[in-house]
């Protein structure tokens, strides 16, 4: 009996050592797969952290495109920049106004200048007047619009109806205005388009514009009085010619 359990017990204890053994020889190969994992862990890590360095390389020349364009367009939009300027009178008063818009290209001259409230080519009754100009007379709203064309300019003097009952006192008054143009020598400016409006009555707010378009230029005079509007047109075309 006593060999029997001496048996069982020392079977037992093979066995529990058997167990051992076989706990740690599996640790054992356990380890290295470990090690492996993390290895593989790291370089991992490695890849994901080499990822940003080229993503910001990308992005750097991506800012830098980004930059050359915005260059690009700040570069196309001064080419298109336009100046103006308003310059009082020398009497310190707001009488006459000169306005000179610039642009880059005869084209954008030309849309700049339709943009100015000129007078519309008129039609009406034929008038002759003197030096035998032909001229156009038209009625409308209390007022008489007397037009004609000199060279690349549109003259429109606009006057009263009372004061214009007749074709006679028509012509004494545009006379007047065509004699002060001759001797400021406005008409002979040279220009590619121009326009002359001339209150001849005292008007309660009379608008006198004198305009016009030399190659990209266009320049612009109001004021009051129509004389000395005639004068600084005068003497703004002959600055800016």
């Amino acid at each position: 009996m006593k060999r029997k359990k001496w048996a069982v017990s020392a079977s037992m204890i093979l066995v529990i050592l058997i167990l051992f053994i076989g706990i740690a020889m599996a640790t054992s190969r356990a380890n290295p797969n470990s090690k492996k994992v993390s290895m593989v862990a790291v370089n991992s890590s490695q890849i994901h952290t080499s990822k940003p360095a080229s993503s910001e390389k990308q992005s750097s020349s991506s800012s830098r495109v980004q930059s050359v364009k915005s260059s690009t367009s700040a570069q196309a939009k001064s080419t298109t920049k336009t100046s103006e300027k308003m310059v009082k009178s020398e009497s310190g008063t707001s009488d006459p106004i000169f306005r000179v818009y610039k642009r880059d290209s005869v084209n954008g001259a030309i849309k700049k200048y339709h943009t100015l409230k000129n007078p519309p080519k008129a039609t009406g009754q034929p008038v002759k007047l003197t030096n035998g100009i032909k001229a156009v007379k038209q009625g409308t709203m209390g007022h008489v619009y007397v037009q004609w064309q000199h060279g690349k300019w549109l003259l429109t003097v606009i006057m009263n109806s009372a004061d214009a009952m007749t074709p006679k006192k028509v012509i004494s008054k545009v006379a007047v205005i065509q004699q002060h143009l001759n001797q400021l020598k406005l008409l002979s400016q040279k220009v590619n388009q121009g326009s002359v409006k001339i209150y001849a009555d005292p008007q309660r707010n009379p608008v006198n514009q004198i305009s016009w378009r030399t190659d990209t230029k266009v320049g612009e005079v109001v004021g009051n009085d129509w004389i000395p509007t005639v004068k600084a047109a005068v003497q703004e075309l002959g600055q800016m010619g």
